[in-house]
């Protein structure tokens, strides 16, 4: 999958234009919802080249908003299912994707979409593009993680410093969120979108990512138990591995790594080395 093709490029829609658009039908942008509108066909063009999108190609896109990004998705690929939780904007999507027959909108919450459902309209594996709302960046990766076996890749724009902390162990800024994405995939840190590229424009600067399904990087015999021990123990990882434990309620057994060392300095193996001498 994913031969790039010939394409036809959307103009995009003008600020004053989109602002007047939003205003006709009583549409408020809201930041505390996270919603930010990507205008500039050359960003949006960007986006759709780190996915190396091709006439073969499924893809989800995550908050389509009034579309911008959808019809440069839609000019490339085979297929793209539009989610869209805010019916609001469903007029605009509509109009916007008039062009595009290939274009499937559906008015819901991503988070509550099954996997079978997705199905039912891409085939397998599919790709994710999206300008996803920040203010629930976290859930969204979850949800994302979780519908890896049906994933080629993913294309996401999200805030800078939430891309610059996602690094694998060892990492001052592992978060159980880091660790649990960058376990199941290989991340990628793409180009910056200015904070005035959006409207409204958000506090930050955003970072397009791109996140390639990959093996596990150590070989857990429970991967459920695993990631718990990880949450439990990672709220203190500023403190050393001695207090990180008892704090927690855990225990453990001999372990050959140096308990005044801090969370954050362990590769893979360690904490895996870590998880498997704690007391059950």
């Amino acid at each position: 999958m994913g031969e790039k093709g010939s394409y036809r490029l959307y103009p995009g829609i003008r600020r004053d234009i989109t602002i007047k658009l939003l205003k006709e039908r009583g549409i408020s942008l809201s930041q505390e919802a996270g919603q930010h509108l990507l205008l500039n066909t050359s960003i949006l063009s960007r986006i759709c080249d780190v996915a190396e999108l091709g006439r073969d190609d499924d893809v989800l896109e995550i908050g389509a908003g009034i579309g911008n990004l959808t019809r440069v998705i839609a000019a490339r690929a085979r297929k793209v299912l539009a989610v869209e939780i805010d019916e609001r904007f469903l007029p605009l999507l509509k109009r916007n994707l008039s062009p595009f027959p290939n274009a499937i909108i559906h008015i819901g919450d991503f988070l509550k979409l099954g996997e079978e459902e997705i199905k039912r309209h891409l085939s397998t594996p599919f790709k994710i593009v999206s300008n996803i709302p920040f203010s629930i960046t976290a859930p969204i990766l979850q949800r994302i993680v979780e519908l890896k076996n049906a994933l080629s890749l993913v294309v996401i724009t999200v805030q800078k410093e939430v891309a610059d902390k996602l690094l694998p162990p060892p990492n001052r800024y592992a978060t159980p969120l880091s660790l649990y994405l960058t376990y199941h995939f290989r991340i990628l840190r793409k180009f910056i979108i200015p904070r005035k590229a959006f409207f409204p424009p958000p506090e930050v600067d955003a970072r397009v990512i791109k996140l390639i399904p990959q093996p596990p990087p150590v070989e857990i015999p429970d991967e459920e138990k695993f990631f718990e021990f990880l949450r439990n123990i990672f709220k203190y990882k500023r403190k050393n591995i001695r207090n990180a434990l008892k704090f927690s309620g855990y225990s453990i057994k001999e372990c050959p790594i140096p308990l005044d060392r801090r969370l954050e300095s362990l590769s893979w193996e360690e904490l895996k080395c870590l998880f498997l001498a704690k007391e059950s």
